[in-house]
């Protein structure tokens, strides 16, 4: 299954070089936030809607093993979290999200 994180620019590029990815809040947190493509929009819609520009990561969740979890939040909808760092080979890759007249545009095209 191909799992999704969404990141500013700038923090995906402030992880440039490390041997791991970790979200913006994982130090507070100590796990990343993941979204099932159903989720996706919802995500942006409540948490980026000021942004206009942002990075979304397609992840191999085969590669997460059991550190990968579904925990029901509002509603019991289940999200998955990582409580782990995310090794950059489990990102299949690294895509942009444009939002154009409050619309969000993925591009189809790989950054990576």
């Amino acid at each position: 299954m191909i799992l999704f994180h969404v990141t500013t620019l700038a923090h995906f590029e402030s992880q440039k070089g490390k041997s791991t990815f970790e979200s913006a809040t994982f130090e507070i947190e100590n796990f990343i936030h993941l979204s099932t493509n159903l989720q996706v929009e919802g995500v942006l819609n409540r948490y980026y809607a000021l942004e206009n520009a942002l990075i979304l990561l397609l992840i191999d969740s085969d590669k997460l093993g059991t550190t990968l979890v579904f925990e029901a939040l509002s509603g019991n909808e289940l999200f998955p979290h990582l409580y782990a760092p995310l090794s950059f080979d489990s990102i299949l890759e690294v895509r942009t999200i444009l939002k154009t007249n409050e619309n969000w545009e993925v591009s189809l095209k790989s950054v990576n």
